[in-house]
């Protein structure tokens, strides 16, 4: 059996010592959004607006903290808000300040929930907490993100030791009745679902493996020469790139098909070869360089980068 499978998309991831909190028994969930740039404005605000929801309380980082007041007073919500010290923007864990901050929040509004829309640098320290909360969290993906991945081998280490950090405490948690989600909102898309129950039905019935799966992108974003240094809502700047990015929908495609798959025991795959190419952002610019951009956009203002 083989499976193609292409897509065009267009929109639509210090320890505490406190007592956790009893969650509250409400109508509707009180809801915490941490980080509330490009991703969860589009996304969860438009979510929250959908269905006549709004967050309880916001996080975000000290700078931007005009922009957040602004926002809220545009549309006019009113939640408890609590602005994190840039200095903390990437710890591994939560000051004691912040800690106290957010356990009286917490607290005060009855949180139930926790959406985590932070750049991804930030998650593992919010994770902690809220884990150890025992606080139903939506993260968006990647779980963590350490910077330099793709040039520091102990780095890159750190993502899979990051995962077991976080799964063993969530494992007690989660056998008390905490909900851990990370955020794959494409597994959702009726397309996909209908392969899934295809798949589900065909190798249960023929005991076929699927023998061939290609999985790719047709959506992204012009970064700009300059952009590769400064964006940091989907950055390159870190070290980390597609496969943080949306490419990450793919990887979890590719396994979740798979998983669907009802096959007997030895018909499933035993072992798989990884092969990896980098295309860093110097590649990009060999092929668009400034001359191309003055062509194409009438401007020479990236001659000093692409150079």
């Amino acid at each position: 059996m083989v499976l193609q499978l292409a897509t065009v998309q267009h929109g639509m991831k210090a320890r505490a010592t406190a007592p956790v909190p009893a969650l509250h028994v409400q109508t509707q969930p009180q809801i915490l959004l941490v980080g509330l740039g490009p991703h969860a404005r589009r996304i969860y605000m438009h979510y929250f607006a959908k269905h006549k929801l709004a967050p309880a309380a916001v996080v975000e980082l000290a700078e931007k903290q005009s922009a957040v007041t602004s926002y809220l007073a545009e549309k006019c919500l009113t939640p408890d808000v609590h602005f994190v010290d840039n200095a903390q923007r990437d710890a591994d864990t939560l000051s004691p300040q912040d800690i106290r901050a957010l356990d009286r929040l917490i607290l005060r509004r009855g949180i139930t929930h926790v959406i985590l829309s932070t750049e991804p640098k930030a998650h593992m320290a919010y994770l902690r907490y809220f884990i150890s909360r025992g606080i139903h969290t939506l993260t968006d993906k990647p779980i963590t993100a350490p910077v330099s991945p793709i040039t520091d081998a102990t780095q890159a280490a750190r993502i899979e030791h990051d995962y077991d950090t976080l799964m063993a405490m969530y494992a007690p948690a989660k056998a008390k009745g905490m909900r851990l989600s990370v955020q794959c909102q494409r597994r959702f898309h009726p397309g996909y679902v209908y392969i899934r129950q295809l798949l589900a039905t065909l190798t249960a019935t023929h005991n076929i493996p699927v023998t061939h799966m290609d999985v790719y992108h047709c959506d992204g974003m012009w970064n700009m020469p300059d952009e590769y240094l400064s964006r940091e809502n989907h950055p390159y700047k870190y070290g980390y790139g597609k496969l943080y990015h949306s490419g990450y929908h793919f990887v979890d495609l590719a396994a979740w098909l798979l998983q669907g798959c009802q096959l007997t025991a030895s018909k499933q795959p035993d072992s798989a070869t990884l092969f990896s190419d980098a295309k860093r952002p110097l590649d990009c610019m060999a092929g668009l360089n400034g001359d191309d951009y003055a062509n194409l956009l009438g401007t020479d203002r990236f001659s000093s980068l692409t150079d």
